[in-house]
């Protein structure tokens, strides 16, 4: 079995898909206006399901959450 490049999976979809991601809790990370002490979270949920006649063949579903701190939020401390 060939080595697994998380660039390649999928056509580079759920590469693009976590880095959007991640992309998005640093900006929040950043912004002035959230909590700088607060953890944020990212989660990825991979479901792969492989054709029965065909090993190779294998139709992945990849879902990318974030959980961000919204400006109410920070203000509610």
């Amino acid at each position: 079995m060939e080595k697994f490049l998380l660039e390649d999976f999928a056509g580079g979809a759920v590469a693009e898909r976590i880095g959007s991601a991640i992309q998005r809790v640093y900006e929040n990370i950043a912004n002035p206006n959230m909590d700088a002490e607060k953890a944020r979270k990212l989660t990825i949920e991979l479901t792969f399901k492989p054709d029965k006649d065909d090993r190779t063949d294998v139709d992945v579903t990849a879902i990318v959450n974030t959980c961000l701190l919204y400006t109410s939020d920070a203000a509610d401390e």
